[in-house]
C-alpha cells in the first residue's frame, strides 16, 4: 500500500501497479476497495482519525482504475458491477439489483450473483481481518441481491436440533417421592 501512502494516484494506477492479468487486476481491486471501505468505516467510527489526503487519493485511484479500459476489460464481472454499485445513488442501486434478475441479459446477472457469492467466500477465507469491512459490505449487498432476485435467501444454513429433554428418574428420586 506504499503506492497510495504518498497520496500519488498517478503511480498507483500505472500498468505496473495494477497489472495486466485478470488475477493481478482482481487483487489490486480487492486491496483498493478494502482500503476505501476501511477508511470510510474509520470515518464513521472516529472522524477525527480520518486522513482526508489518503481518502482523496484512494478515490482518485478508484476513478482512474475505472477509467483504464485495459484493466476493466479483464476485471471479473462482479467486481466491475460492484465498482458501479458502490458509487451509485440508492435508487440506481435498486435498479442495478433488479436488473440482475433479467432473463434476457445473456446470463450476466447470474454470473454477477455467482461471482458475488464466490468473492464473499474468498474474502471470508483470508487469514487476516484487513478485508473485514469490505466483506461485511459485500455480504450485505449479496444478501440483498439474492432476496430481490430470488425472493428469499437460497444459501444452505446449518440447522440445530433441540431434542426433547430426557426425563429420567433414578431409584433415589422415586424413593424420595414415595416417602413424601
Amino acid at each position: 500500500m506504499a503506492v497510495v501512502a504518498d497520496a500519488n494516484p498517478d503511480r498507483a494506477t500505472n500498468g505496473r501497479a495494477v497489472g495486466t492479468s485478470a488475477d493481478d487486476v482482481a487483487a489490486f481491486w480487492t486491496v483498493l476497495y478494502a482500503s476505501v471501505t476501511a477508511w470510510e468505516e474509520r470515518g464513521r467510527v472516529a472522524p477525527e482519525l480520518v486522513n482526508v489526503d489518503v481518502q482523496g487519493a484512494l478515490r482518485t485511484v478508484v476513478d482512474r482504475l475505472r477509467g483504464r479500459a485495459a484493466a476493466m476489460a479483464v476485471l471479473r464481472p462482479e467486481m466491475g458491477w460492484l465498482g458501479d454499485f458502490f458509487v451509485a445513488d440508492p435508487d440506481a442501486q435498486q435498479e442495478m439489483v433488479a436488473a440482475l434478475g433479467d432473463e434476457d441479459d445473456g446470463g450476466r446477472g447470474e454470473a454477477v450473483l455467482v461471482g458475488l457469492g464466490t468473492l464473499v467466500n474468498q474474502l471470508h477465507l483470508f487469514p487476516v481481518n484487513a478485508y473485514g469491512g469490505l466483506l461485511e459490505r459485500l455480504i450485505t449487498v449479496y444478501d440483498f441481491a439474492i432476496r430481490e432476485v430470488y425472493g428469499n435467501d437460497t444459501r444452505v444454513e446449518t440447522t440445530r436440533f433441540k431434542p426433547e429433554p430426557l426425563r429420567f428418574e433414578s431409584q433415589l428420586v422415586k424413593f424420595i417421592d414415595a416417602s413424601r
